[in-house]
């Protein structure tokens, strides 16, 4: 039986995307591979994954097998392949660790909050570098974009903020699950 511990502490999940091509910002955000994603909105860390988007969410095993559409097991493998690792070092007789927990409702609501704030932030520095110098000149796709929208993302952040029970978490869920 494969070792996943050991496993994982060889790889982490930012090096293994970066090695698979994927361009890594310095705060370790990528677009998610998982969901037709225009802005970056999956974090990459040493030991997991999460997109603030689509709630994908994992370790570097997890990350190759949903990328692949293989089982957990396949994926260690494949890693242990592409990593060179010899098999012995990596397997063991115990069990695999239990399964994550599920994300709790305030962990959601703490990452989708830094998520939306991070987007506003972005659209405002959108609006202001690609603002028409000229008043003939062409709206670039993105300013226009951003000017339509950042209102409803200051909405959201707002109801995001203001939520103070589980119940006003997932009406609040709900509503952006609904809307996009």
């Amino acid at each position: 039986m494969i070792d996943y511990q050991k496993l994982k502490e060889k790889v982490s999940v930012r090096d293994y995307a970066e090695s698979i091509g994927f361009n890594v910002s310095g705060n370790g955000m990528i677009r998610c591979p998982f969901h037709n994603d225009i802005n970056p909105s999956m974090k990459v860390d040493d030991d997991h994954y999460h997109c603030f988007g689509c709630g994908a969410h994992g370790d570097v095993v997890d990350f190759v097998a949903e990328l692949n559409g293989i089982s957990n097991g396949a994926a260690a493998k494949r890693l242990m392949d592409e990593l060179e690792l010899d098999c012995d070092e990596y397997t063991c007789d115990e069990k695999p660790a239990p399964a994550r927990k599920k994300e709790s409702l305030r962990d959601w609501l703490n990452n989708t909050a830094a998520y939306y704030i991070a987007l506003e932030k972005e659209m405002k520095k959108c609006i202001d570098e690609l603002r028409p110098k000229e008043s003939d000149e062409q709206l670039h796709p993105l300013y226009a974009y951003a000017v339509r929208n950042i209102g409803y993302i200051s909405y959201l952040i707002d109801c995001l903020m203001d939520c103070r029970t589980d119940d006003e978490i997932l009406r609040v869920k709900g509503m952006i699950q609904d809307n996009g």
